[in-house]
C-alpha cells in the first residue's frame, strides 16, 4: 500500500513516464511466496519509521521545503514550483507568462538543468523538462535551505547558459 501511495504521488510531479510505474507492476506480478521477504521487509520498514517518527518529522519539515520551493517559482524559468510530501518538482520554461515549453525536444533543457546541478553537488533528477528533488526523509531545515540555496545558484547559472546559446 505504501509504495502504490508514492507512485501515484510522485506521478502528480512529473508528466513523463515514470521507473517506478514499471516497478509496480513487477512487484504485483510476483507470488505470495516470493512476496514474503519482501512484505517483512516493508513490516520492519513501517516499524523504524513509527519509532523514529518520520512522517511526523516530514510533516514538520515539508512546510520549510514548500516555502523555500515557492521562492524558486519567482525565477524567471521556472514556471511551477510544486511539492507532494518531500519530493519537490521545479517546471522550466522559456516564457513564466505563458508557461511555454522550450523550442528544443522535451527533456533536453532539463537534462542540461540537471547537469548544472551535478556540477554544484546537487542531485536532481530530469524528468522532461522538470527537475525534481527528492532528498532523504530525515532531512534537517537548514539542510533544506542549503539545498534550495544551491539550486538557486544552480539555476541562476543555467540561465546564463541559455542565454549564452540564444536558448532563453
Amino acid at each position: 500500500m505504501l509504495v502504490r501511495l508514492l507512485i501515484a504521488d510522485s506521478s502528480r510531479l512529473c508528466p513523463a513516464p515514470s521507473p517506478a510505474r514499471a516497478l509496480e507492476i513487477e512487484l504485483s506480478s510476483v507470488s505470495s511466496v516470493e512476496s514474503a521477504p519482501f512484505a517483512a521487509v516493508a513490516v520492519e520498514t513501517l516499524k523504524i519509521y513509527e519509532s523514529d517518527r518520520i512522517v511526523e518529522h516530514v510533516q514538520e519539515v515539508a512546510p520549510r521545503f514548500l516555502a523555500r520551493l515557492q521562492e524558486m517559482g519567482q525565477h524567471p524559468l521556472v514556471g511551477e514550483a510544486r511539492l507532494v510530501g518531500l519530493m519537490g518538482s521545479i517546471a522550466l520554461t522559456p516564457d513564466k507568462a505563458k508557461r511555454a515549453k522550450f523550442a528544443s525536444e522535451t527533456g533536453t533543457v532539463g537534462l542540461r538543468c540537471r547537469e548544472r546541478c551535478f556540477a554544484n553537488n546537487l542531485i536532481m533528477r530530469a524528468c522532461g523538462d522538470h527537475i525534481v528533488s527528492a532528498p532523504p526523509l530525515v532531512i534537517s531545515k537548514a539542510e533544506v535551505d542549503q539545498m534550495i540555496d544551491t539550486a538557486a545558484r544552480c539555476m541562476a547559472e543555467f540561465e546564463r547558459q541559455l542565454k549564452e546559446k540564444g536558448l532563453a
